[in-house]
């Protein structure tokens, strides 16, 4: 699927995206086989989404832990997440068509600094089914990251 910049902007604003979000409860040793049936899902499901024309945001929210961290499937046309979409603008001409990728987000306080982490999962979003594999594991990478940066006391506790 291709799109210009000016329709992707005006499809994130306008929410005209279809979206879907699914729940999963991981201890604190998920590995691939507790996530990659749900990751199958929702990528089998963003394939459909953007063979259909459409954007797509696949949401894996996590439970279990004892801090909140969620993933997302999106599609888009540069590794930024839907909320910064007005930015955009600053690689593309309005009128410039590109090829629809599917990027890994990861949204948690304890993933960097930014709180956010974006990895392009496909070069194509029609064919983000093929990277499941990948994507499991970036997934189970950035839950253990993600959990050992909580486990770290902070650098103010450090002075107490």
């Amino acid at each position: 699927m291709e799109i210009t910049m000016k329709q992707y902007q005006d499809k994130i604003e306008n929410e005209d995206y279809q979206a879907i979000s699914d729940n999963v409860t991981v201890t604190k040793d998920a590995n691939s086989k507790d996530i990659a049936p749900k990751v199958a899902e929702l990528t089998k499901k963003v394939a459909e989404s953007v063979n259909e024309g459409r954007l797509m945001e696949a949401k894996l929210e996590v439970s279990g832990l004892d801090f909140e961290i969620s993933f997302a499937i999106q599609s888009g046309i540069i590794n930024l997440p839907f909320q910064d979409y007005k930015k955009v603008r600053h690689f593309f001409e309005d009128d410039q068509e590109t090829i629809v990728t599917a990027n890994l987000v990861t949204f948690s306080d304890y993933i960097n600094r930014s709180k956010l982490r974006i990895d392009q999962v496909a070069k194509d979003a029609a064919d983000v089914s093929a990277a499941n594999d990948q994507i499991t594991q970036m997934i189970v990478a950035n839950l253990n990251l993600a959990q050992e940066n909580f486990a770290e006391p902070k650098k103010d506790d450090k002075k107490k």
